[in-house]
């Protein structure tokens, strides 16, 4: 199960990367890939250790939560960049 996470994390961490680069060119950006991603990480998650204290464990909760900061982020850039187009 700790694979799984750590390979979503991986994905969903590229993914955010490629829509940050993308809005910051001006580019448009899917989410769709992004959000379907995360909605299977937070499952893994919430089946796996939510209340484990194992070393690699709680790394990877320190991973998922540093995820959720970048997603917020983007979140951020995504809504500056809709309002910028709207104008």
């Amino acid at each position: 199960m700790l694979l799984d996470i750590e390979r979503h994390i991986e994905r969903i961490g590229s993914e955010i990367s490629k829509a940050q680069t993308n809005l910051l060119s001006g580019n448009s950006v899917n989410t769709n890939n992004i959000n379907n991603l995360s909605k299977n990480l937070f499952s893994a998650y919430q089946n796996s250790f939510q209340n484990s204290r194992d070393p690699k464990e709680l790394e990877a909760e320190a991973q998922i939560n540093l995820l959720i900061r970048n997603l917020d982020n983007l979140e951020k850039l995504i809504t500056e960049a809709s309002q910028k187009l709207s104008k």
